[in-house]
């Protein structure tokens, strides 16, 4: 990907970002959330790196390439939702077996 071609897709985005919005919406996720600035730049990088591969022609099938868009932006929100889970039951796992060592 070229530095014009990530301008691109980061101009495209910026204009209107109600697709990361929605994105967040859909997987309930409250702006109160104390990580949602951050989900928030996952789902623009998500969304950018979709633009990089999209194998169709993006200004001749825009419905499609937001419809592919929104797929890999909700994927990689919950893909940081499950490594959250992940590091947080492997942090409790590491304290309960810390608590039971004599």
């Amino acid at each position: 990907m070229t530095q014009s071609d990530l301008q691109t897709a980061f101009d495209f985005i910026i204009q209107d970002d109600t697709l990361i919005y929605g994105v967040l919406k859909d997987l309930h996720v409250p702006r109160q959330r104390n990580n949602f600035a951050d989900l928030y730049q996952i789902g623009v990088l998500a969304f950018v790196e979709a633009y990089d591969h999209f194998p169709g022609n993006i200004e001749a099938e825009t419905h499609r390439f937001m419809v592919y868009a929104y797929q890999a932006v909700k994927w990689a929100i919950m893909m940081t939702f499950r490594r959250i889970i992940t590091m947080t039951s492997e942090s409790a796992s590491l304290t309960v077996q810390t608590m039971m060592i004599p």
